[in-house]
């Protein structure tokens, strides 16, 4: 009897091999440990809460998953978001919006007191509040002084016996749109006056907002409306056709007043749809201003990309016109941004010739020369992973690492025909091809194949009456052999120093300021902001932040001098430098 649990113990030893063996997938703690098989799966938990003011409805949350390689996949997961069980309900909401005021009625799951921020601006940072301290289940509100044609956002709040009201925001557009025409769809974005930025209603509309555009922050309104509707009430430009949609485009500083002029002009960038009698040399966007339609200034058609850029000081009713025919009104949509696949069109050269510019002998505009060079680690975009602003050398520059890759910025510029020149290296031998994008349309695919490493100036292609659009550069093949991962030689990446939009007609002239010879330096601009640095670093990257380590970093790029690459001398551009490393370090957000 008393060896009986010895027999047990190898009894059961025997009986969880053969488990192990039978059922290789039971957890390890129900089986031999046996070395796992590569590749390896791994199971991952992740739990979302929506923040308060999240909106009721359906919602997409993309999952992505990569490796050390660059390689990623991703799905999409559609999440209905509903208010908490528990909390105390509304329902039959309902808004009777006029041009000026807007009716809310709802009940309650309870009697409850509730009150009703409303505003504009996404972060309710300027809302307006009606409450009632009456007790009740059916509530009314009049939410007033609102402005016509105009998207708002509200929340329902409140407090009962049993718990609070948890509702998420909702929207509502008031009436009032030119011939009441109906909304078909829009997009809204809060923008900092300080530094500025980019709203964009993907394949319909972008606006490029610069820095100092008004003296507080907006929220920028981009709503599509029934066209038709509207032109049959207010008329068309004379001896014009539309041939894109009709958008009301407003910024507002809080619910109540909007932006009638801005200190700076914003670039109104719009696509459009010609038909086959469309004259594109006529191609302009108007504006409605109450009374008769306005050309809007500078404006320059871009028929392989099928857009028109325009700039202007006021917002109203926009639409783009062309003689000839016009075209349907498009439909409306979501406001996720598409991107069209790149064209086959290679380009680049290492010669200095043309090397992918357009088959054209059109040359850009003799003299003077103008040239606008843009350093890439200002003022950009920069997306894909192992990919970002690195030092090589003595540049600064970006590293571009897996397919996919991107480095994008909305430029503006006088109009003019200009050049657009990239300085670039590849570290692996090539081919590697890279994707260039107007507007998120594909204009050029440039093939370098020099094998040297060594940094080069390529001629992309002639941009012909460029006033501005969004650029984009997009590594397309970087490779690596999955079955021999140390294998380097096939793992590419791209490094661009700087690109520039010029009007010489050679590819080096005009160096930008980063590789132009220096006879002497100047104090930089930087010594002036200085002395705000720890506010600066308080409202980019938090108070915590605030430490001898992040401060000396930021206070020497200030102070470097000016002919050096990593000098700051603007507070957007050093702004720009601290949202950078925020996102890349955010535990430490400074370069090396």
């Amino acid at each position: 009897m008393r060896r009986l649990p010895f027999f047990l113990a190898i009894g059961a030893a025997l009986v969880l091999l053969l488990i192990g063996i039978i059922f290789p997938d039971l957890p390890l703690y129900l089986r031999t440990q046996v070395a796992p098989t590569v590749p390896t799966v791994t199971t991952h938990q992740f739990a979302w809460t929506p923040p308060a003011d999240t909106e009721l409805g359906e919602h997409t949350l993309t999952i992505v998953a990569g490796d050390d390689k660059g390689n990623q996949t991703s799905k999409d997961i559609i999440i209905n978001v509903t208010a908490p069980s528990g909390a105390l309900k509304v329902s039959r909401v309902k808004v009777a919006p006029t041009a000026t005021v807007g009716d809310l009625t709802f009940d309650v799951s309870e009697e409850a007191t509730t009150k009703v921020d409303y505003d504009v601006l996404r972060s309710f940072a300027r809302a307006r509040t009606k409450e009632t301290p009456q007790a009740a289940i059916s509530h009314a509100y009049t939410l007033d002084q609102l402005v016509s044609c105009t998207n708002y956002r509200y929340k329902i709040q409140g407090q009962g016996s049993s718990g609070q009201i948890q509702d998420g925001v909702r929207t509502f557009v008031t009436a009032g749109c030119p011939g009441d025409a109906a909304f078909k769809g829009g997009t809204t974005r809060d923008i900092s006056s300080a530094r500025g930025g980019v709203v964009n209603r993907p394949d319909r509309v972008t606006l490029a907002i610069p820095g100092g555009f008004h003296t507080t922050d907006a929220n920028f309104q981009i709503l599509q409306l029934e066209r038709d509707t509207a032109l049959a009430a207010i008329g068309k430009p004379a001896n014009r056709e539309p041939i894109s949609g009709l958008y009301e485009v407003k910024a507002l500083v809080d619910a109540t007043t909007s932006i009638t002029s801005f200190n700076q002009p914003i670039t109104v960038t719009m696509a459009y749809e010609p038909s086959v009698t469309t004259n594109e040399a006529t191609i302009t966007i108007y504006r409605w201003d109450g009374s008769t339609w306005q050309p809007l200034s500078d404006c320059v058609a871009n028929t392989a990309a099928k857009t028109v850029t325009c700039t202007t000081t006021q917002f109203s009713t926009f639409g783009a016109f062309g003689q000839g025919g016009g075209t349907q009104d498009p439909e409306g949509g979501g406001d996720d941004e598409q991107e069209t696949s790149s064209g086959d069109s290679s380009g680049g050269s290492d010669s200095g010739g043309d090397g992918g510019g357009d088959s054209s002998s059109d040359e850009a505009s003799a003299a003077p020369v103008r040239t606008l060079n843009f350093q890439v680690e200002q003022g950009h975009t920069i997306l894909g992973s192992y990919s970002g602003i690195q030092k090589s050398g003595s540049q600064t520059v970006v590293k571009l690492a897996h397919p996919g890759a991107v480095l994008e910025r909305q430029v503006t510029a006088p109009r003019d025909n200009y050049w657009l020149d990239v300085h670039v290296r590849h570290d692996r031998p090539g081919p590697i091809h890279m994707a260039v994008y107007l507007n998120n349309r594909a204009w050029k695919v440039i093939k370098f194949d020099q094998n040297d490493n060594k940094y080069r100036t390529h001629r992309i292609g002639l941009l012909r009456n460029f006033a501005g659009a969004r650029i984009r550069f997009r590594l397309l093949n970087d490779t690596y052999d999955k079955a021999n991962p140390a294998n380097e030689e096939l793992d590419r990446n791209l490094f661009i120093d700087w690109y520039r939009l010029t009007t010489g007609s050679s590819p080096a002239v005009a160096p930008p300021p980063s590789s132009r010879p220096q006879t002497a330096s100047r104090r930089s601009a930087g010594w002036n902001i200085l002395p705000q640095l720890n506010s600066y670093i308080t409202q980019e990257l938090g108070a915590a932040h605030v430490t001898f380590d992040i401060w000396q970093y930021y206070a020497r790029r200030l102070t470097a001098p000016t002919n050096s690459p990593e000098a700051i001398q603007s507070e957007t551009q050093l702004r720009n430098v601290m949202q950078y490393w925020k996102g890349v370090r955010p535990a430490r957000p400074r370069g090396d």
